[in-house]
């Protein structure tokens, strides 16, 4: 599946592009997939070459692009679903899902956006759980590469500054509601220059859980073993302004917005390898401002 255009706020997902009350009733959505067999194993991507700001807030996910709440809340429980879509334009002998947009584009191996970037409208009032849950997929955000060159040649003219990507989740923000992502796990390359990349979850904004199963002394991990970040460019790449880069074997970046939230990480292991920024600001050649990466959580920012 693929989308071309100039369009704002798209979502597209293996199964469902999005779920949205609108103004009408709550809704409440159960999936249960086949445990390591594939529910998705499909191309997923956006594509547009003509204009770099054309497509905004472009969403993707291997079960489902988003989640967002209204006036009426939503509830969700994914459960044994795997993710191994491919997109053949970057390596046909790959699996890879790919995201190719400008501004706040977010994609997940199982969700790509919870809440969206903001709780205005209610967005926010979302409750669920995502639930032994893998990706084996790469994930990849480019906002814009050379018409000369592939992505594959490592050659980045252009890059989205504001991304989310997780294996499992790209965005999260239930401010209304309370996410958790519990026994999951990622063996996908999360491939970004700038942004938020995780290896389970991008980004977290508010009240959402990561963590695995005790019983007794036996635990349960939700573990992350693919790559995060960028790794192999022969040339720095530059991105459209001024940006960031945040890389986490668990989760990109994690925002306490209030000291209510109930976001935390718990019975979690990374043993992927994680790569700090390696872009460029356009206008200055300098450096990206808060290039970060840390086995867990690539940043973590309390009060904004």
């Amino acid at each position: 599946m693929s989308i071309t255009g100039y369009t704002d706020r798209c979502a597209i997902g293996g199964h469902i592009g999005i779920l949205w009350p609108g103004n009408g009733s709550k809704v409440s959505l159960d999936i249960t997939g086949m445990g390591t067999t594939p529910i998705n194993t499909g191309t997923i991507s956006y594509h547009d070459k003509e204009n770099v700001n054309a497509m905004r807030h472009p969403v993707a996910g291997g079960v489902i692009g988003l989640i967002m709440g209204s006036t009426v809340p939503v509830e969700f429980s994914i459960k044994d679903c795997h993710n191994s879509g491919k997109i053949d334009r970057i390596t046909p002998s790959s699996s890879k899902f790919v995201i190719e947009a400008s501004a706040e584009a977010s994609a997940g191996g199982i969700v790509g956006n919870i809440g969206f970037q903001s709780s205005t409208n209610g967005y926010t009032k979302v409750t669920g759980s995502v639930e032994n849950c893998s990706n084996s997929a790469q994930i990849t955000i480019n906002a814009f590469t050379r018409e000369d060159a592939t992505f594959h040649d490592h050659h980045i003219e252009k890059t989205a500054s504001q991304s989310f990507l997780g294996g499992i989740i790209g965005f999260s923000h239930a401010k209304d509601g309370l996410v958790t992502v519990r026994n999951c796990s990622n063996s996908g390359y999360m491939r970004h220059t700038a942004g938020n990349a995780g290896g389970i979850v991008g980004r977290i904004q508010s009240n959402t859980i990561v963590t695995g199963t005790k019983n007794g002394s036996d635990i349960t991990y939700t573990t992350n073993t693919g790559r995060v970040g960028e790794f192999g460019l022969d040339k720095p790449a530059t991105y459209l302004s001024t940006g960031y880069a945040y890389s986490g074997g668990i989760v990109g970046a994690m925002i306490y917005t209030d000291a209510s939230d109930k976001s935390k990480i718990e019975y979690c292991h990374n043993a992927g390898d994680i790569a700090g920024s390696h872009v460029l600001n356009e206008s200055t050649g300098k450096g990206t401002a808060r290039p970060t990466a840390g086995g867990i959580i690539g940043q973590y920012d309390f009060g904004r």
